[in-house]
């Protein structure tokens, strides 16, 4: 069975809670006629064999869906547990997907997530391609609905190449819409607008030009990202005049707010604020507090912006309660973003400071929290290749053992002679000596595997540590302005904060960094040390940092240094490690 999670609108909005986005999905599930009343069905249970009571406790279990979940999981439970006894596979699997479906709708998710593996490795064991990739496709919806991209891009990948081979348009197109959004979070927007355009043209092939038409918002907002305003424009207005023409508030909302922030980086202040205001009255209209307070919040920074100090504090204050109401902690980032950019605006510098504190801890909690999941998703990963891992050398153990009873059979008719001892001696050496590679081949995997797994935590802490520095950057561009119009008493005050802010950072990331790094390149440093004992301390961190790949830019906002200078500093490493012209010294501090 399949379910295709909401695909959702973007526009600087977040995802709905994963019950409402599942709730359209869930309809999918009822194979059976929902007109029957539940107690006329279980009035057939009282004639009923043992094989119509598996699909009578389903189908009753789905008269439930809108009014106790609770009693759905119940039915389901008892129809699995009968098609158990039967051992009817197939059936199994459609009670444990109503099973799964309902704990998703009581909250319980990581019962959910045991069951949606669960059905995929018994749909694995039937050998069924096509309740295996169904299978695939359900867990590729969960993660995603679950903010876990990369999970849910590795298994929409999977089953993309099935659904092309049957020839499944309506479904591939689904599928594009997803990994478009996908790749959208990853910031990956050339991607996103192909999969987006794809998607476009198959619900078009497919003879669905509603859901085509509501990839225009989709479709614009990416193009705005990658500020192509023109191409933004043009679609935006076709996802607008398609809203309004299906009278979708919501939809229409989604749009104009997305027309907004186009209209703001085109600088056309007025109109950014006239959408957004159009927005918010929709936003309220519908009783939708998260994007009133997000509407509240863009309207104050470019109120900001055009120095509308009165108006924008207005907006902050207004938002304020709703930020709180509804717990959203990217909108308390925001929130408390704009207050430190009035507050400097203002010039009360100890307001903004205080705000820019606020707005740093949010931001680090939703980094912290975002870094969490990578790991987590590179854990299941690797757990994943692990548990591949052990399967295949479970198969290879299996057809040792099938060959060597074999060889044990053929050996017994010639067991009177001494050759044949001697074959049988040599036989199990060597099978014995092939088992010890097999485990070293093994082990070796999994090192490798552990070796990925450090890496990607390495990247992920040199990830926050560019994070820092980019904002620190962004804080010294915005005390410009106003640092040439204080007194020789507020600009020392100015350059102590900063100067603490950045000793705090250097002083708490790099260590846990070096450390980190030390764990992963055993004795790097120490190695690089001998040979070159000239390097100094800030020779030695960019070679760290060109080890692990990293651009110029990036190493850049690590170092607090401008890209050129990142330049001069590989031209005179190079010239320190006597390599030529044509010499590579990425290629050269690899083999360090």
């Amino acid at each position: 069975m399949i379910y295709f999670g909401i695909v959702l609108r973007l526009g600087g909005l977040k995802k709905k809670k994963l019950t409402i986005a599942l709730c359209c999905c869930f309809l999918l599930q009822c194979t059976f006629a929902q007109s029957i009343k539940t107690d006329s069905l279980l009035n057939l249970l009282q004639t009923a064999t043992d094989l119509e009571k598996i699909d009578l406790y389903n189908e009753i279990g789905l008269s439930y869906r809108g009014t106790s979940f609770t009693q759905v999981k119940n039915y389901s439970i008892k129809s699995y547990q009968l098609a158990k006894e039967k051992n009817l596979s197939e059936k199994m699997i459609i009670s444990l997907s109503n099973i799964a479906i309902a704990n998703v709708f009581t909250g319980n998710l990581d019962s959910a997530e045991i069951i949606f593996k669960y059905i995929y490795h018994l749909a694995d064991s039937t050998g069924d391609l096509k309740r295996m990739n169904s299978s695939r496709l359900n867990l590729g919806n969960f993660y995603n609905n679950m903010d876990k991209y990369g999970i849910a891009l590795d298994y929409f990948r999977q089953v993309y190449p099935a659904y092309v081979k049957e020839k499944d348009t309506l479904t591939i197109a689904a599928l594009d819409q997803n990994i478009g959004n996908i790749h959208f979070h990853q910031k990956d927007y050339p991607n996103a607008l192909a999969s987006f355009r794809r998607s476009y043209m198959l619900y078009r092939l497919s003879r669905h030009g509603n859901e085509a038409q509501k990839l225009f918002n989709s479709i614009g907002f990416t193009f705005l990202q990658l500020n192509h305003y023109d191409s933004a424009a043009y679609y935006l207005s076709l996802g607008l005049a398609f809203a309004r023409q299906q009278h979708d508030r919501l939809d229409e909302m989604y749009v104009l707010n997305n027309l907004g922030m186009l209209s703001a980086a085109q600088g056309n202040d007025d109109d950014a604020v006239n959408n957004y205001n159009i927005a918010l009255l929709i936003s309220r209209e519908i009783d939708y507090p998260q994007q009133q307070a997000n509407y509240l919040i863009n309207i104050a920074g470019v109120d900001i912006k055009r120095h509308c100090i009165k108006e924008a504090a207005f907006r902050l204050k207004e938002a304020a309660p709703i930020v709180e109401q509804v717990g959203n902690q990217g909108l308390y980032r925001d929130l408390n973003e704009q207050y430190y950019l009035l507050f400097t605006a203002g010039k009360d510098f100890e307001k903004a400071l205080y705000y820019y504190q606020k707005y740093t801890e949010a931001k680090d909690s939703i980094f912290s929290r975002e870094t969490t999941n990578k790991i987590a998703e590179l854990n299941i990963k690797f757990e994943t290749s692990k548990k591949e891992t052990e399967n295949i050398g479970l198969m290879a153990t299996l057809e040792l053992k099938a060959i060597k009873e074999k060889r044990l059979v053929l050996l017994a008719a010639a067991i009177s002679t001494v050759l044949a001892s001697l074959i049988v001696a040599f036989s199990f050496i060597g099978k014995y000596l092939k088992q010890k590679r097999t485990i070293a081949e093994q082990e070796a995997l999994l090192l490798k595997d552990r070796l990925a797994f450090s890496q990607q935590e390495l990247a992920c802490k040199a990830m926050h540590l560019a994070s820092q520095s980019e904002f620190k950057v962004k804080l010294l561009e915005t005390t410009k302005d106003v640092y040439f119009h204080l007194d020789e008493s507020g600009k020392e005050s100015i350059k102590t904060v900063l100067r603490n802010l950045e000793s705090h950072i250097d002083q708490s990331a790099w260590p846990e960094f070096e450390t980190r790094f030390e764990k992963v390149h055993d004795a790097f440093f120490g190695r690089l040390q001998r040979l070159f004992p000239d390097l100094t301390p800030n020779d030695r961190r960019i070679c760290a940092f060109l080890k692990l790949n990293m651009s110029t830019k990036d190493i850049a906002l690590l170092t607090h240094r401008s890209p050129r200078s990142i330049e001069s500093s590989r031209y005179r490493l190079k010239k320190k490690f006597g390599l030529g012209q044509e010499e590579d010294i990425l290629t050269f501090l690899q083999s360090v």
